[in-house]
């Protein structure tokens, strides 16, 4: 009978641990912090506590195909998206980029997205650069222009 329950507590202890090692797995598989220390000075608000001023916010613009709306997108002067991707106008093909920073803070845990994700990069058509921000609790904004 003493066997039992300590074969019992054994099994209960191991899978326990088990669950922890899991859960720890799955919320820190991924996680990445990187900060580019080798920008040009030209570039403007290149750390991540650097707050760009709205007066830069590069407007979507929302596609119709006949009375429904699917989606929102960039197109101006300058750049412009197409299937997810950004395009210099003038030449049609993709920019030059340069990675500030990039902050993912990992897997997806066993009670959900760990969430916090952030980057900044900027991307260079022409004469023009432009920079594309992501935060996972505002989303997707692009600034600019700015002059090189």
């Amino acid at each position: 009978m003493k066997y039992s329950i300590m074969k019992k507590l054994c099994l209960l202890i191991i899978s326990f641990c088990l669950l922890i090692f899991l859960f720890l797995y799955f919320r820190f598989e991924g996680k990445i912090d990187y900060r580019n220390s080798n920008i040009p000075k030209i570039y403007r608000y290149t750390e991540k506590d650097q707050v760009i001023p709205e007066e830069f916010l590069i407007t979507k613009f929302e596609q119709q195909s006949g009375y429904v709306l699917f989606g929102e997108e960039y197109n101006n002067t300058y750049f412009y998206e197409k299937d997810g991707k950004i395009y210099c106008q003038n030449s049609h093909s993709h920019p030059e980029e340069i990675i500030y920073y990039m902050h993912q803070s990992g897997g997806q845990g066993i009670f959900g997205y760990s969430g916090g994700d952030a980057e900044r990069k900027a991307f260079i058509c022409d004469s023009q650069y432009f920079i594309d921000e992501y935060r996972s609790f505002s989303g997707r904004n692009i600034y600019g222009p700015f002059e090189l």
